[in-house]
């Protein structure tokens, strides 16, 4: 009973330290060792890698031959280095990458077999090097020689190449009017011109036997043929093969599931359908085929992938095959003669057999040679297997390898990071070289991450978007519920205060304006301003920073020296005509000046400075236009000496009243007539033509 006890608590311990280790976010204190027991040891270290920032962009490998183009579009290779296969004067094998100069021009295509090589670029360049026999190289010369050097082909006036693909003896390319031109070896009718007998052929030549108003989508050449999709759908293969001639022999498909890819190998062929399926003829001693036999087939035969899998991208050089697939794995199949599947072994396989990837490596690219593979992944690593009697694997040992590491190949070793900036997405890749001690990928990371991101212990990703800390070490452990690592990794996440992307740390232009941040006037704003800072916002596109113009949002004015609110530009809108003087004028055109009654209008030109209501008198009359100011004149156009009915109108007898309302305008004695009969109603003793009867128009005096 007592050892029932014993056995059930050593469970529920062990079920605890399993809990443990499945959180990704666990307590800090978890990672003691002296929680976790005796297994732990504190010696683990951990890497992480940008995979949004690779520093390989894209593998090739063919015949002896492995190669790579950086982040710089610089193109590396190593392996063979007789023939002239590296490009270079070095004519000895090397597992170091040796840069092949193509200039300014970046690979995007890279072909060879077993003596020569050819490189498409991105300015569609074809160029090739190596060994001349036949005319391979498409030189236009029969010279025998090794060409150390690339060498540019010529296809005509014109013309450019999109696609290339070399055999053994002989090369082709995809023209841009979707012809194809082939050089090299003419024998077999291998250059695609229906002749059998040999000849070299040192420049590009037409393929004749393309049929009339068909034109080529892609093309694929093997040891001694080359297939071509044709734009009907179709795929025509000549040359040396069981499945072709030197005529060429054609290959339809149905309508609904037409081939959008072909790959050449040793005198066999696949086809990657509309669908993602996958269908290969030819020579299949060793089972290339991948349809579970070793017996040739001249017609194309569907390859079993497994249920509902599909092919993503397929590589095909001789006599095995290489394929990524829909559920992202990679499965191999046909000759493994040196381990070069990467099954672990060197035994055949007859049927698509899915190759083990260490755990938290995302596959990314696959290309196969003639006897050894190379595996590209999402964080810049590479991985190759096969043979390495030429150093094609990159290492120095000139034995065979059989499967994909776990280890950092020697070939590049991936960039790694330890700062990340707040707010901006990233994936992480994490590696610890601990993972080597773990047989069957059988372990998990516990791993303690900045604010914003996750990890997926499937994947071995880290993503999201960080939030800013301080904090710098983070702790971190691997196991597999038996055995513990612990460590500390660093990583900072830098702040971003223009959140443009560049932590501040790296920014010299925090607000990505023109203006560098020592030069800028506001470094953290975007800003056009070029006159009195640079840099800052610039309203209205003048030249001047909104907090240095007065006039923000008129770009015709900047400056105001009096403070008045009207521009100091003469040429501006509402120019200030006193621009050094204060002045609130802004009547008659005249801004800006000196307005003693605030009238607006100038002291100037204002002849009632000291009268809001008048400034100006036309007739000179001392009455101002304006009527309904003060002493407003009745008769602006007319000076007149008026002042009792109305001001500044004709008064010819100053008698004060003008004489339109003047009864009796030559009379400055009388003014008004009640009775209209002539006679004033004046009746003082100083007047003249008196009315004594006023209301009564028939009489005006009585005498006695």
């Amino acid at each position: 009973m007592r050892r029932h006890i014993v056995a059930l608590l050593i469970l529920i311990l062990l079920g605890q330290s399993l809990s443990n280790l499945n959180s990704y976010n666990y307590n800090n204190d978890s990672l003691d060792s002296q929680v976790i027991g005796e297994s732990t040891k504190n010696n683990a270290t951990l890497s992480l890698t940008d995979i949004d920032s690779p520093n390989i962009i894209d593998i090739f490998v063919s015949g002896f031959n492995s190669c790579f183009t950086n982040f710089e579009n610089e193109f590396y290779c190593w392996g063979r280095g007789d023939y002239a296969l590296l490009g270079t004067l070095i004519s000895s094998d090397t597992p170091n990458p040796i840069l092949i100069n193509l200039g300014y021009e970046t690979v995007v295509q890279y072909s060879s077999f077993s003596a020569h090589a050819c490189a498409l670029t991105n300015l569609n360049s074809v160029y090739c090097w190596g060994d001349n026999t036949w005319g391979r190289l498409g030189i236009g010369t029969t010279s025998t020689q090794t060409y150390y050097n690339p060498s540019l082909v010529d296809f005509g006036v014109g013309r450019y190449a999109i696609e290339i693909s070399v055999g053994t003896h002989h090369s082709c390319a995809l023209l841009d009017n979707h012809y194809v031109s082939c050089w090299g070896s003419g024998g077999y009718g291998k250059i695609g011109n229906g002749i059998v007998g040999p000849g070299s052929y040192t420049s590009p030549v037409n393929a004749t036997i393309i049929p009339n108003g068909l034109t080529v989508n892609s093309i694929s050449a093997g040891e001694a043929h080359t297939c071509a999709i044709l734009s009907d759908d179709s795929i025509i293969c000549w040359g040396e093969t069981i499945f072709s001639n030197t005529q060429g022999k054609r290959f339809f498909f149905p309508s609904n599931n037409p081939p959008v890819s072909v790959s050449s190998g040793r005198s066999f062929v696949c086809a990657t359908m509309f669908n993602g399926s996958l269908n290969c003829w030819g020579e299949n001693e060793d089972g290339q085929l991948g349809i579970n036999s070793t017996v040739d087939k001249i017609t194309p035969h569907y390859v079993d992938l497994g249920q509902g899998i599909t092919v993503n991208s397929i590589s095909i050089e001789y006599r095995h095959v290489c394929a990524i697939l829909s559920d992202n794995s990679l499965k191999c199949w046909g000759a493994n003669t040196y381990g070069n599947l990467g099954t672990g072994d060197t035994v055949n396989r007859l049927i698509p057999s899915e190759i083990e990837i260490p755990k938290g490596r995302i596959l990314k690219s696959v290309q196969t040679g003639i006897w050894h593979s190379c595996v590209l992944f999402e964080d810049s690593s590479m991985d190759c297997f096969g043979t390495n009697t030429q150093t094609e694997l990159g290492i120095p040992n000139s034995g065979l390898k059989s499967s994909i590491s776990n280890d950092i190949n020697r070939i590049n070793t991936p960039d790694y990071t330890s700062e990340i900036t707040e707010n901006k997405y990233v994936n992480l890749t994490l590696r610890s070289p601990k993972v080597e001690v773990f047989p069957l990928n059988d372990y998990q990371y516990n791993i303690d991450l900045p604010s914003g991101l996750s990890f997926n212990n499937s994947t071995f990703i880290i993503s999201g978007m960080p939030q800013y800390t301080n904090q710098v070490n983070w702790n971190f452990s691997i196991g597999n519920g038996s055995v513990y690592y612990n460590g500390t990794y660093q990583l900072q996440v830098l702040s971003d205060t223009d959140g443009d992307g560049i932590a501040n740390k790296y920014d010299d232009n925090d607000d990505d304006d023109p203006w560098f941040d020592e030069l800028d006037g506001c470094p953290i704003v975007f800003g056009n301003s070029t006159l009195d800072v640079f840099g800052c916002v610039d309203s209205d596109g003048d030249g001047y920073s909104d907090q240095g113009d007065k006039f923000p949002q008129d770009s015709t004015q900047q400056l105001d020296s009096d403070q008045d609110g009207y521009g100091d530009n003469t040429e501006g809108n509402l120019a200030d005509d006193c621009p050094r003087t204060y002045g609130t004028s802004n009547r008659n055109s005249t801004y800006g000046c000196e307005d003693y009654d605030f009238d607006g209008w100038a002291d100037f030109e204002d002849m009632y400075v000291n009268d809001s209501s008048q400034w100006k008198d036309t007739d000179g009359d001392g009455y101002g236009d304006e009527l309904n100011g003060f002493q407003g004149d009745a008769c602006p156009k007319n000076a007149g000496s008026s002042m009792l009915d109305r001001f500044g109108c004709r008064d010819t007898d100053d008698d004060g009243w003008s004489d339109n309302g003047d009864a009796l305008p030559e009379n400055p004695t009388q003014w008004t007539d009640r009775d209209g009969d002539g006679y004033g109603d004046n009746d003082s003793e100083e007047a003249t033509e008196v009315d004594l009867f006023p209301s009564d128009g028939t009489q005006w005096n009585d005498t006695d």
